[in-house]
This record gives C-alpha cells, structure tokens and sequence, in this order.
C-alpha cells in the first residue's frame, strides 16, 4: 500500500463532497483509492438537515480548549524532516521499530464499519485476522462500498440501532449538516471528550501525535465526537512537465511573478502541434500565486471572504488573459491524462497526485519527468499558501456501548495509528511480509497475489498516523517532493477558521449559488468581470454581510 497521505479540499476549506472525490480521483494513490467520482454527483441531505430555518447563535464547533494534547512522535528519523506541516521523506526503507511490547488489546470483540473503494476481501481472511491478533481485539469489519457510502451514511444515522460500535465517513457525509453537532452527534455517537481531552490523550500516544487543528475538526458543540484522519499542510500544486520543458532548453522554472508565468506560457505554447501551455490554471494559481484562501479568513483584522479580495479578482482576469490568448487547453473535460500525454505543460492537481503519476508512467515513459512551481506571489512579493484541510475522514464510536468497549476501541485506534517505520504500521499498510507482499530490489512492498486481494484501504479509515512520504522505489520521487515541500512549507499559513467546523444557517446556504459556473463563463471570455462584481455585490445582500457577522462573532467566541 502506498504510504503517502496529503490533506485535501480545497485548501482550509472544510472538506466535501466534491473536493474529497476530487482529491482521490487525482491523487488518491495517496491513500490507495481508485476512482471516486461515481459519487459526487449526490446532494441529498443527511437525516436532520433541514433547507428553511436555522439560524441562531454562531457555533463554533471547537475553542480549542478540549483539544488533545499535541505530542509528536517518530519513531525512525526521515531524511527529509517536515516543514510547517508538510510530509517527511523516506528514501529507503527504514529498520522497523516495535511501538508494542505486548498486544494493547483486552480480547473485547468490536463491530466496526468503513468504506472501500477497492473489491470488498473476506474480511476473516489472513491479513484481517494478523492485524486483530496484533491489536489483541477482535474488529469484526464489515466494509463497505465507497460509491454507495452517502446514502448509506443517510440511513445508518437515520436508525442508530443500525450502527456497529465503530463507523468511520468521510467528512463530507456529515460536515454540510446544520444539525449533525446539535442534534444528530449527541443522540447517536460518544462524546470522547472526557477520554481525549488535554493530557488525557496521553493513554494513547499515537493519538496524541495527530495534530491540533485535526482534533479541532473532529469536534461539535465543543465536544469531542470523532478520532480524524490527519492530513498534510499541502494540497493544490501546479505541477510542469520538466521533460519537455528541458527539450525546449528550459531547466528551470521559477516565476517571481505572474508576468515572469505568462511570458513562459507564451514561449512554450504551440497549439499548431497540439500542445499547449496549461490546462485550465484557476484552482491552482488561487492557490500557488494569488493567495486566494477558501471561504472566510481575516485579513488586516477584517473578516473577508475570498471573493472580496483583489486577488480573487485578479486571478479571474489572469485566466480569462490566457484563454484569450489560447494559452489553455481547449477541452474543458481535459484533465490529468491530457498532462502525461504531453498535449500541455502545466497541470494543477492535489499533492498526492504526483506520486501517482509517476508510477503511471513506469514502464509507459521512460524519460517522463515532472516537478511543480514553487508558490510565488503574483506581484512579486511575500508569498501566501493557506493550509490544507486538517482531516478527510472521520471514526465514530456508537453512543451507550460501555466504557470497556470505548476503552478497547481507543487502544486499538491507537495502533491503527502507529506511525510509519513501526512494525504495527507495517502491518496495517502491507500485511505480513512473505504473505502478502516481499520486499523488491528497492526495498519497496510488493504486494502478492494474496496481498492484493486482502490487503485494501480499509483500517486506515477507522484510524490513521499522520502521511509521510516514502515511495522511493521511484527513483529521484521522495528528493523532489520534499524539496518542493520545503519550499512551499515556508510560505503555509493558517486561517484562524482552520480546523473549526463553523454551521452555517440554513438560509445562508445557497447565496453562492451559481457562483462557480459564472467563474467558469468569465474566464472563457462568455462574461465580464463587472458581471462577477455585480454578483458579489448581490451575495453580500443576500446574505454575505450577515454572515460576515456570523464568522466574526465565532472568532470572538474563541479563546485569545
């Protein structure tokens, strides 16, 4: 199994529906999942979310002051230690350390559920039962399948007799519900705060290594509710073909400004032979270049949301300049494929996609070569990437199971988080070697026959450690991503909503509707950025200068 995991969403975004699958679908070898996106087009609300009403005070999901107490742990060194929350890098396999001296079981049988994307396994068959004997409780998985795990979200916690004592979603099945930390949460699922809080995570030391603002993600009404899948500080990257770059004599790629990117575009562009300079570049230069945060941040003490700020602005004009320059590809359904074809140049994709489109063209491209742009500030000055999403996944534990049952699910979640280079790790990520996998000429897992029939994304949802980096049988893949981490790592900063999962009153829901396809329009050239501005104008009458209010209140509600 790959070992790498990134965040994902669009940046400090709360994760959804289309983000996550996105994320996957792009890059999601990042934690082994195949193709997601037969799901993203479900908007059905979950059991409780109403469209009409709500409101009322601003909740801020979390203060911070019931977070576990943050206490990192590695138990190898990497060779490319994290900067800001980035990924450390392993360019070989590590001698693996036992976190255990004994099972930290207590033989206490516990149902659980969790989706896969991969063909469901016997879940009694040898992989299962190893990691069971190792934990020294018995999980009795019932795996589910991805594509169908909205509406089997819907209707597990519409019946709560329906759910095993353990149940891991992803967040995007329950982040949108107005009602999941008032109403739904309390009623069916166990307030964790007593086990978890401050030093209390200390029982657990694998837990007390996943970060703060994941904890914070994890948290409703200022309780404890759910054990998170962390993810990385990095997400959206703008990734460049160095190959074919280096074949028109371009070694280096290193924009100060948005000029020093169009005057690149307009040297390599050449749509005469098919190829062109981008695919379409917004989501990625919001990110990389033009610092435009996700939803609401606070900038100069003033609470703003991305479409008030001139970089929104701009960056839309940017677009729009090179689509009327014939810059972008012209297939708007183009994606990652059209980049390792080589019909473009750049491409924009989650961080994680990298290693998965280096080990696509193993065998296929021998001199296939790529690498990403460091983030720079569009006018040349300082510049901004807002951290990633804290958390992708979320593991519930059933209300009313007993405080034994808690207790043996927090241990075993413990292990389940034992991070890379232990043996527990190991074991969860690959299985038993000999087994299921055998080491290759690198070092590397490779998974037998066996292995890849069990061994599939599946124990990783209920509890994880935080991602590293470690797929070095791909030659010069770890010293390339962890020098563009480093890189980007020193420009990451957090918006103060990070982490907090805010509820936003149902008759705020849709003022932004229509927002994105009308993007869409003025950057093919099919609309004017005065129409934009009249829209934004029209979404704070709506409703965004009241929510304005609404975000500044949570904020005050926080702890200085």
């Amino acid at each position: 199994m790959n070992t790498q995991r990134e965040g994902s969403g669009l940046l400090n975004a709360p994760i959804n529906r289309r983000s996550f699958l996105g994320l996957l679908a792009a890059g999601a070898a990042t934690i082994g999942v195949p193709s997601l996106l037969a799901s993203c087009a479900q908007n059905e609300p979950l059991p409780g979310d109403s469209t009409t009403g709500g409101g009322g005070t601003p909740t801020a999901t979390s203060d911070g002051s019931i977070a576990p107490s943050y206490q990192p742990i590695q138990y190898v060194e990497p060779d490319f230690p994290s900067v800001n929350g980035t990924l450390p890098g392993y360019t070989s396999r590590p001698e693996l350390v036992q976190a255990y001296d004994a099972p930290p079981g207590s033989g206490v049988t516990i149902t659980a559920a969790a989706p896969t994307w991969s063909p469901i396994p016997d879940t009694t068959g040898q992989y299962f039962t190893a990691v069971n004997d190792a934990i020294g409780n018995t999980i009795d998985l019932n795996l589910l399948s991805g594509n169908d795990i909205w509406d089997i979200a819907q209707t597990r916690l519409a019946d709560a007799n329906s759910l095993p004592d353990w149940f891991a979603l992803p967040t995007w099945t329950v982040s949108g519900n107005a009602k999941f930390g008032s109403e739904i949460a309390p009623a069916v699922f166990e307030d964790l705060t007593p086990h978890l809080t401050g030093d209390n995570v200390l029982t657990y030391p694998h837990l007390a290594n996943i970060p703060t603002e994941a904890w914070m993600n994890s948290s409703w009404e200022n309780k404890i509710y759910a054990i998170p899948m962390p993810g990385g500080a990095l997400d959206m990257t703008y990734f460049y073909r160095k190959d074919l770059l280096a074949d028109k004599g371009i070694t280096e790629v290193a924009p100060t400004t948005i000029d020093d990117l169009f005057a690149l575009y307009k040297e390599i562009n050449d749509p005469g032979a098919g190829r062109y300079a981008t695919l379409n570049p917004w989501t990625a230069l919001t990110n990389i270049a033009f610092g435009v945060q996700s939803g609401w941040t606070v900038i100069d003490g003033k609470v703003v949301h991305r479409m008030e700020t001139d970089n929104y602005f701009d960056c839309l004009e940017f677009v729009a300049k090179c689509y009327k320059e014939n810059l972008v590809h012209p297939d708007d359904a183009a994606g990652r494929q059209t980049f390792l074809d080589g019909n473009v140049y750049f491409n924009g994709d989650g961080l994680g996609g990298w290693r998965e489109m280096v080990a696509s063209q193993v065998g296929v491209n021998d001199s296939f070569e790529m690498d990403a742009v460091v983030p720079f500030d569009y006018k040349g000055g300082d510049p901004v990437y807002w951290r990633a999403a804290p958390a992708s996944f979320w593991s519930f534990i059933k209300k009313g199971i007993g405080e034994e049952k808690i207790a043996a699910i927090l241990a075993s979640a413990d292990f389940l988080a034992a991070p890379y280079g232990t043996t527990e790790y190991d074991l969860v990520a690959n299985g038993v070697e000999g087994v299921h996998y055998n080491l290759g000429d690198a070092g590397e897992p490779v998974k037998t026959e066996l292995g890849n029939t069990e061994v599939v994304p599946s124990y990783m949802f209920l509890a994880s450690p935080p991602g590293v980096a470690a797929d070095f049988q791909y030659p010069g893949y770890v010293e390339s991503y962890s020098a563009y981490s480093a890189a980007a790592g020193q420009y990451i900063q957090s918006s103060p909503f990070l982490g907090i999962n805010v509820v936003v009153p149902d008759e705020y829901r849709d003022i932004e509707a229509g927002i994105s396809d009308l993007e869409t329009e003025v950057q093919r050239g099919r609309a004017s950025i005065d129409v934009m501005r009249e829209r934004v104008d029209q979404w704070r009458k709506d409703g965004g200068d009241a929510l304005r209010d609404y975000y500044k209140n949570i904020l005050d509600e926080l702890p200085a």
